[in-house]
């Protein structure tokens, strides 16, 4: 079964969304970073923490849909 995955990068984390082809939602998770303010009027973000939100959320958002074991195959993901 093919999924259409939807990210947003905003300011509070990582929002996906996992989509059946209907269009019915398997799942939705947000994956959230901090954000860094080394001096007055700045802000700043780690693209490490981006990758770090982009893997938790999509490893949730299997978890959370089951297709793990759908029709008896696995996903896997490497980080």
């Amino acid at each position: 079964m093919t999924y259409l995955l939807a990210r947003d990068f905003g300011a509070a984390g990582n929002k996906a969304a996992l989509f059946c082809p209907d269009g019915t939602l398997a799942a939705s998770v947000i994956a959230t970073y901090p954000t860094y303010y080394p001096h007055d009027g700045w802000l700043e973000r780690d693209p490490n923490d981006w990758w770090d939100a982009v893997a938790t959320s999509t490893q949730e958002l299997i978890r959370r849909s089951s297709i793990d074991n759908y029709g008896g195959t696995s996903v896997g993901i490497t980080v």
